[in-house]
């Protein structure tokens, strides 16, 4: 039945606020998150054997729609392929913090300029991950997390799995079942894509 004009459905009324409140992601992957973007003061973690292309993949929209990115700890991030995701180079900056006892200073000052914060394999105490968490959701960031979470406390994790490879004169396409699943999930949500796609970047299967 339709609605009279001037009405809205609750899926409408969250889309509407949902674009204020999180960063957009790839039409692929939106399914799986309930605002359908990266929700704006969450911690995310990202796992499995296709992880690094699946970071690049969840902030390629964000960056070029004007967010900033920082890779933290990531010393052998592949520019190049994050590039061929679809990332906006110019909005990012890799920080070393040498994995000291500065390692929660350094990631909470960057929430006070960057919208989106990717860190290497997180060792910090409770009391950094707490102040860190803190400081992300005063700011309206988005931490992601990606490799060993060892214990790191997320809202929603990612787990990106391979399923195939298809290959020409090279591996042109990799099919990847994505599971998403946590507190911020109301219930484990999966999506199958191409990752990456023949033409770069995400597509879906």
């Amino acid at each position: 039945m339709a609605l009279p004009t001037g009405f809205d459905t609750a899926a409408d009324l969250l889309a509407r606020t949902g674009e204020h409140r999180a960063f957009p992601v790839v039409a692929p992957l939106a399914p799986m998150l309930p605002l359908r973007g990266l929700e704006r003061g969450r911690f995310y973690g990202v796992t499995g054997d296709a992880s690094a292309s699946l970071v690049y993949a969840l902030v390629a929209a964000a960056t070029a729609d004007g967010a900033w990115c920082a890779f933290v700890d990531m010393p052998h991030a592949g520019l190049r392929a994050a590039h061929e995701h679809g990332v906006a180079l110019q909005r990012v900056v890799c920080i070393d913090t040498d994995r000291s006892s500065s390692w929660g200073r350094v990631v909470g000052a960057l929430t006070e300029g960057i919208d989106i914060i990717v860190v290497r394999d997180p060792v910090c105490s409770a009391a950094d991950a707490r102040r860190v968490a803190s400081r992300v959701k005063a700011q309206g960031a988005v931490l992601i997390a990606h490799g060993n979470l060892s214990g790191f406390p997320v809202d929603a994790q990612f787990t990106a799995r391979t399923n195939s490879w298809s290959f020409g004169a090279c591996a042109t396409e990799r099919t990847v079942r994505v599971t998403a699943e946590g507190r911020r999930m109301p219930g484990a949500r999966g999506v199958t894509v191409l990752l990456p796609s023949a033409a770069g970047g995400v597509a879906s299967v």
